[in-house]
């Protein structure tokens, strides 16, 4: 059995091998490959990809393991403050040659 490291995820060091590329399915677009990609990750313990090769989507098989929902709750950005007004005078503000521009 393959060391997995803790809760089951692959050690920062591991290296992405492909294990096999499906040569017979072409995609025409990015969406039907990776869908498909999810569909064969359901029947497998490792995980597969989608690339694009001559003008149209493959996949192929990797040595990861498959993709799993986020868990917990989204995080959402707090939003940013307002500019500070600027502190030099009005008449800093506009005099050349003072170093206040």
């Amino acid at each position: 059995m393959r060391y997995r490291g803790r809760e089951g995820i692959a050690p920062a060091r591991a290296k992405l091998s492909i294990v096999s590329a499906d040569q017979e399915e072409f995609f025409d677009s990015r969406p039907e490959a990776e869908a498909r990609c999810r569909e064969l990750e359901r029947d497998s313990d490792s995980s597969w990809i989608a690339y694009p090769a001559d003008g149209r989507w493959r996949i192929a098989e990797t040595n990861l393991p498959p993709q799993e929902a986020p868990d917990g709750t989204a995080t959402q950005a707090k939003p940013r403050p307002p500019d500070a007004d600027d502190p030099r005078s009005s008449l800093g503000r506009g005099l050349p040659g003072t170093g206040y521009q």
